[in-house]
């Protein structure tokens, strides 16, 4: 889906081509997880994890175990330790905001 949608936004292949900047610096095991992300491939470094279960303070997690695209780790609710989750969905919801309000389309965010 990643790769597939990606041709609808610029902006969304700057993984791939904004990359590297001395403010954060990728270790070849982040970067390759990062580009197996963005084209929506199997993430390498979830192979050991592949099938264990995710919990969470939320009642009735569908899909609550680790798959090889790590997309039940990226939409799981309610996990422990998961301030930085919530910190970036508030950002991504306050960009989407800013977005319909300019009357921009995109993907993401509550709006």
């Amino acid at each position: 889906m990643a790769f597939l949608t990606s041709h609808e936004c610029k902006f969304s292949n700057s993984i791939c081509s904004g990359t590297p900047l001395c403010s954060r610096i990728f270790t070849n095991d982040l970067w390759a997880t990062a580009v197996q992300s963005k084209l929506g491939a199997k993430l390498t470094c979830l192979a050991p994890f592949i099938n264990r279960n995710l919990t969470s303070n939320m009642p009735s997690v569908d899909d609550n175990y680790v798959e090889p695209y790590g997309n039940n780790i990226k939409k799981l609710r309610g996990a422990k330790g998961g301030g930085a989750l919530a910190n970036h969905n508030g950002i991504v919801d306050a960009i989407s905001d800013w977005l319909l309000r300019a009357h921009i389309p995109h993907k993401g965010g509550v709006c």
